[in-house]
């Protein structure tokens, strides 16, 4: 490959690598306060899974109710990008499981949504189709951190910043940088899950019922061989009248360690579980009602992972913590959804918390001597179970947010993010000051 080199490198108050939920809110969050954010996304689009895997659920937008109201629990982006979806008819009705509910979204307009905000915002550049190459993180009071990237066509590039935040999902930036992360083992790593759309379901039969139904006739499609016996575990939602989103939960591959992050084995997965789906889909075309006259919508890109590496901070979460809904004076977000655990593809575990428990800074920033990287979504400190209530996109935005703007009062006071008081964190949210410009 024929390597260009780019211009001296850019300098920036904030650098955010990865492109999903919780990049977005930290480069938007970071960008209203005030920052020059540099938006680095390895794919030529936003939104991460949401984009890329056809995810559907915003989880962890609201408080837990018993009587089923469904009441934001955060105030700040998460619920922006709710309520627009929502006025835009880019949402379904607030679904539930348990207490605990969500929000049914269409991913393609999430993108969309997400594109038009930081492409308008004159504080945000992005690099698309950008491989993060090198991460330096500056120690002491001066210095920047040094940014390396490979966008298309072999083009080098080079980039500074005060603060980075790493939303890469598999902490890629924390790894290149020698930060200390930890990886659950195969055994315990969460289930990845496959999703397509749909379209032209008769969404008038397909109701809650049906919705069962139909999952319970693959089950036993899948038992009796008409399907692959790897979809035996299927959920079938409903986001538009006629559009319909199937997600196959995957089971682990065999013979060898469940690793997403190796890039063989990846693939592997990806195929099996395309396969696998258009099996499916040839099913319920052909012998379910609400079916008959529907059409394939969308496959996605890839795969959905829920869980791989997870930075060491300078905390760590752990899931008594959220299950007990502990609050702290020093917390930046929260977090409202359960415990949710996949660990075999047939079944998930559900486990439901006290209340609402805090989500501190410390979790969000790299024990590493500099200070100056932040993480957020599914790759900040926490346990393997902790992670199984933080790591939806509701709770990631929120978490994304709050890292944007202690990177962005950190880059203006030029100091660590161990410095940053938390309750500055939690009053720019409050006051409307991420949403400033929006």
């Amino acid at each position: 490959m024929t390597i260009v080199r780019s211009p001296p490198p850019h300098d920036y108050a904030v650098a955010v690598i990865g492109g999903g939920p919780a990049g977005i809110a930290a480069a938007l969050a970071a960008a209203s306060c005030g920052a020059n954010v540099l938006l680095i996304e390895r794919d030529a689009r936003l939104g991460g899974n949401v984009s890329q895997a056809l995810v559907h659920t915003i989880c962890g937008l609201y408080l837990a109710s018993a009587n089923r109201d469904a009441v934001f629990a955060h105030q700040g982006l998460p619920r922006f990008f709710a309520e627009t979806l929502m006025a835009d008819c880019s949402a379904g009705e607030v679904g539930w499981a348990g207490d605990a509910s969500f929000l049914p979204i269409d991913p393609q307009e999430f993108g969309n949504l997400a594109e038009h905000l930081c492409g308008r915002s004159v504080s945000i550049d992005r690099w698309m189709d950008a491989s993060l190459t090198g991460l330096a993180l500056a120690h002491g009071d001066g210095g920047m951190c040094g940014i390396d990237v490979e966008r298309s066509g072999g083009l080098e590039a080079h980039a500074s910043a005060w603060a980075v935040v790493d939303a890469t999902g598999d902490a890629t930036a924390a790894a290149l940088a020698g930060v200390q992360t930890e990886y659950a083992l195969p055994d315990e790593l969460q289930h990845a899950s496959y999703i397509f759309r749909i379209d032209g379901v008769d969404g008038a039969a397909l109701d809650h019922l049906e919705r069962a139904r139909t999952s319970l006739a693959v089950a036993r499609a899948a038992r009796t061989g008409k399907v692959a016996t790897t979809a035996a575990s299927i959920v079938v939602r409903a986001v538009s009248g006629e559009s319909v989103f199937v997600t196959l939960n995957l089971p682990k591959p065999t013979g060898r360690p469940f690793d997403p992050l190796d890039a063989v084995a990846f693939g592997h997965l990806q195929d099996t579980a395309a396969r696998d789906a258009r099996q499916v889909l040839a099913f319920l075309l052909a012998e379910r009602g609400p079916f008959r006259n529907a059409r394939p919508g969308a496959w996605p890109a890839r795969v959905g992972i829920r869980e791989t590496r997870r930075v060491i901070g300078l905390e760590r979460l752990e899931v008594a913590d959220v299950l007990e809904g502990k609050r702290r004076d020093d917390e930046v977000c929260i977090s409202t959804w359960p415990v949710e655990l996949w660990h075999s593809h047939e079944r998930v575990v559900f486990r439901h918390t006290a209340g609402p428990s805090s989500i501190p800074l410390g979790c969000l920033v790299a024990d590493h001597p500099g200070r100056r990287l932040a993480m957020a979504g599914r790759c900040v400190s926490a346990s393997h179970e902790a992670l199984g209530a933080i790591r939806v996109i509701g709770t990631s935005m929120a978490m994304g947010e709050a890292a944007g703007v202690a990177c962005a009062l950190a880059a203006t006071f030029r100091k660590d993010l161990s410095s940053i008081d938390a309750a500055e964190i939690r009053h720019a949210i409050a006051s409307g000051a991420t949403r400033a410009n929006l």
